[in-house]
């Protein structure tokens, strides 16, 4: 298990489960095994990825009166402050970093019922400096993340705990034969995760492109993407337009879900339904 796994682990304990002990063994963790500058913290809120566990942090963090200000409101600028403030605990910082980095998201939360996280893929959310975020938008942020979690699976259930064994850890190596890959992403029988990670390693091989069955005696070709983020793609084109068949985060030779969304394309699942990509 990586350190980041070992510290994420305990903070999603004190999480489920929160009292000073939980809490002081959540923040010697975070300190010992991931680091307490900036650019740690962001390494770490990447392992929450998919999971309600930060959203919930930073809802207790408030509610203990810990990011300070009187009135509870706060501008985007004031949680970043926060992250950066060597004075406070790993935990706040942490909390204050994932609510300045989905700021807007929480923002809106209370806009409908929908969850408010956006995708980490090919989404550019428009910034709101001029606004205030506050603990009902937070807990409603919370809320719709944790749903959002259970409803597409991510296995990691209600204790949010974030061990490789609540999702799914099976490498495929990039040295298997390509017909082996290549049936691993075409079966809808595989989980989500193993199916993205069998197209990684054909990624890796050089494959952007595959044909695969479709399920309903037709091909699709499918396009595989991926960034220096880690995220994973999967795409059709059809009439000149891209669609989502699947996406993901892979880090550590594990795939989670992207934040706030599920591992297949809503619209692809519309209008194709019975295929191999739609669960």
């Amino acid at each position: 298990m990586s350190d980041l796994i070992r510290a994420a682990n305990d903070i999603a304990n004190y999480v489920n489960d929160p009292n000073d002990a939980s809490r002081k063994l959540a923040e010697a963790s975070l300190e010992r095994n991931v680091g307490t500058s900036k650019q740690d913290l962001e390494n770490l809120a990447k392992v929450f990825v998919g999971t309600g566990t930060l959203p919930q942090l930073a809802v207790m963090e408030e509610e203990g009166h810990r990011f300070s200000p009187e009135d509870g409101q706060f501008t985007k600028e004031q949680l970043s402050n926060i992250a950066g403030d060597t004075e406070k605990q790993g935990l706040t910082r942490l909390a204050a970093l994932m609510s300045s980095n989905w700021f807007d998201q929480i923002n809106h939360s209370t806009d409908s019922t929908e969850p408010g996280l956006g995708s980490a893929m090919g989404n550019t959310w428009k910034s709101w400096t001029d606004h205030t975020v506050d603990l009902n938008e937070m807990k409603t942020f919370a809320s719709q993340s944790q749903a959002q979690q259970l409803k597409d699976g991510t296995g990691f259930g209600e204790n949010r705990r974030v061990d490789p064994k609540y999702s799914t850890n099976v490498e495929y190596d990039k040295s298997l034969d390509q017909n082996t890959l290549l049936g691993v992403v075409g079966d809808s029988t595989q989980s989500p995760g193993q199916r993205l990670q069998a197209a990684y390693a054909l990624h890796q091989q050089g494959h952007n492109e595959i044909t695969l069955p479709d399920g309903t005696n037709g091909d699709i070709k499918v396009k595989i993407s991926t960034d220096s983020h880690g995220n994973i793609g999967l795409f059709a084109n059809e009439g000149g337009k891209p669609f989502v068949l699947m996406r993901g985060v892979y880090r550590n030779g594990t795939v989670s879900q992207q934040a706030g969304v599920g591992y297949f394309g809503d619209k692809w699942q519309r209008l194709h339904p019975g295929t191999v990509f739609t669960p």
